[in-house]
């Protein structure tokens, strides 16, 4: 996946961990342990993608900058 692709889809999970976050605020005190366990888990999934995507971008900046070379 080039950098533009990962930059894209980091995007559009952070996109999806808001409207995670709306729904879970908008209906916090309607929903039951379960769901707001469920919307909990779902939204540090998203996390994690999004940090695993922000690494690999970091570790490609740091050789393009070791290799004197920029995108």
């Amino acid at each position: 996946m080039d950098k533009e692709k990962f930059i894209n889809k980091a995007i559009e999970l952070h996109k999806e961990m808001g409207e995670i976050r709306k729904a879970a605020s908008e209906t916090s005190a309607l929903l039951s342990p379960k769901k707001k366990t469920e919307l909990i888990e779902k939204g540090l999934d998203k996390a994690f993608e999004i940090s695993s995507i922000q690494l690999v971008l970091l570790k490609q900046l740091v050789k393009e900058s070791s290799d004197g070379t920029t995108t």
